[in-house]
């Protein structure tokens, strides 16, 4: 068993595709006296909570033939060839990030807990269908989800186990028709264990059998009658969605026990809230939006993935105060140029990041201290003859990449990253600049942003 830090991210990242993710929940059974604490104190005492993993080894075991000992070793054996399990986990115990190899098929399992709810996710590759079906099988009890008669839930699977469905995170809407005194078609139970935990999934009474799917995202809402099956194309973007949801998840889990101060400031507004802070609060949801989405122009051309932590998402309002544009211009112009706003230009900065990275090639693998957008101002530390290189939207600005002098970890889709670099952008008007962290990998072209806060401007 090794700690969550050594998780071979960039290894991961080079070998492993994601193609489809399960979530399953079980309560977590709190004393009387647990029951009467205050929310924030329920999970505070979570966070510390130590799981039984035993269960799940043991029913692991049992389907692949694996030795239970070697599993709870968590070094990566598992007693048959070609397989292996490796545990990551905090502190010996939850949560825990395991990486399980069967020849070709892999899966990242996840262990962990938030108030009152302990979680079981599987994301596995293509070639780990099978293996991700039959945990469907051995860890839910559609008995407990779906409110149907017992023949149906005695055809679907016949087990009862701690373990359920728990579909609140997930978008996507699949609901199976059929009258109530009838068990589900084979196209509709074919539908259920491709979709199970995947999606919200649920069965339904009607004097008709269909299925039906409302993909809300992209106002995609489809019928199948009992003769057509789901198309593999829909079955791809059901899936991915159902991804994003376990990574976010997976996240949080890992992110609360990983990240230092993580999500310290969501939802917590400063006592002298002012209309700025609202503006500023908005803008930052919007431009939160812009970075993590995959499908903005720019960001699938340059990155094939980018993260944002809570921590930059939902941070101190008041790190935002005077990030703004010059209301002075606003008053010229009767307008607000792009190019004023400091949190836009770290957004874009971040964009384009890769561009000025590969620029530091010219320095022998030194980065250029300082970088204007659109070109590399100096090689020295000198930015005191400021000029326009062309960039109209970008330009106005000073950028600064360096080493973080203290790195620390943050959680990238669920896994663990080494946060650090700084990336900091300030104006010349400016007495302090606007700077986050961040981790990177040029080779797989993934970023992950962990923060948001201010310092000096940068003098060398």
């Amino acid at each position: 068993m090794y700690p969550l830090q050594a998780f071979p991210t960039l290894s991961v990242l080079k070998d492993f595709t994601p193609y489809r993710g399960i979530i399953l929940s079980s309560p977590i059974e709190l004393t009387d006296q647990e029951n009467k604490l205050s929310f924030g104190s329920i999970h505070a005492a979570v966070k510390s909570a130590q799981i039984d993993t035993t269960f799940i080894l043991t029913r692991i075991a049992q389907e692949w033939n694996y030795d239970l000992e070697l599993l709870k070793e968590g070094n990566g054996e598992t007693g048959v060839a070609d397989h292996s399990f490796v545990v990551y986990a905090h502190e010996k115990s939850t949560p825990q990030i395991i990486r399980w190899k069967q020849g070709k098929a892999q899966i990242i399992l996840t262990l962990g807990a938030r108030p009152q709810q302990k979680h079981f996710i599987a994301i596995g590759n293509e070639a780990a269908g099978a293996t991700i079906d039959k945990l469907n099988e051995l860890f839910i009890n559609p008995a407990e989800h779906f409110e149907i008669s017992a023949e149906v839930n005695n055809q679907i699977v016949n087990t009862v186990v701690p373990y359920r469905v728990f579909d609140n995170l997930f978008k996507v809407q699949v609901n199976l028709f059929i009258p109530m005194d009838m068990k589900l078609s084979p196209t509709q139970f074919k539908h259920y264990t491709s979709l199970a935990n995947s999606c919200k999934l649920s069965v339904c009474p009607h004097h008709e059998v269909f299925t039906s799917i409302y993909i809300p995202h992209l106002k995609i809402n489809l019928k199948y009658d009992d003769s057509k099956e789901i198309s593999e194309d829909i079955l791809k973007i059901i899936y991915n969605e159902g991804i994003s949801r376990c990574q976010d998840l997976m996240t949080y889990l890992i992110g609360q026990c990983l990240v230092p101060h993580y999500g310290a400031h969501a939802h917590i507004a400063p006592k002298d809230f002012s209309l700025e802070d609202l503006e500023r609060a908005r803008w930052l949801d919007v431009q939160s939006k812009i970075l993590a989405d995959s499908n903005y122009s720019v960001n699938s051309t340059l990155w094939n993935n980018i993260s944002v932590s809570i921590n930059f998402a939902e941070a101190d309002l008041k790190v935002l105060r005077g990030t703004g544009a010059d209301i002075a211009q606003r008053k010229i112009f009767q307008e607000v140029p792009y190019n004023e706003d400091l949190l836009g230009h770290l957004v874009q900065s971040l964009i384009y990041l890769p561009m000025d990275l590969m620029k530091k090639k010219k320095y022998e693998g030194i980065y250029p201290p300082f970088t204007v957008r659109g070109g590399v101002k100096s090689d020295k530390q000198s930015f005191d003859k400021f000029e326009d290189v062309g960039e109209e939207n970008n330009a106005g600005y000073l950028m600064k990449i360096e080493p973080l002098k203290n790195p620390y970890f943050s959680v990238h889709h669920g896994i663990p990253v080494r946060v650090d670099h700084t990336v900091s952008v300030w104006r010349e008007i400016d007495k302090e600049a606007l700077a986050c962290d961040v981790w990177y990998d040029l080779n797989s072209s993934h970023l992950h942003v962990a923060n948001l806060y201010r310092i000096s401007v940068p003098t060398e």
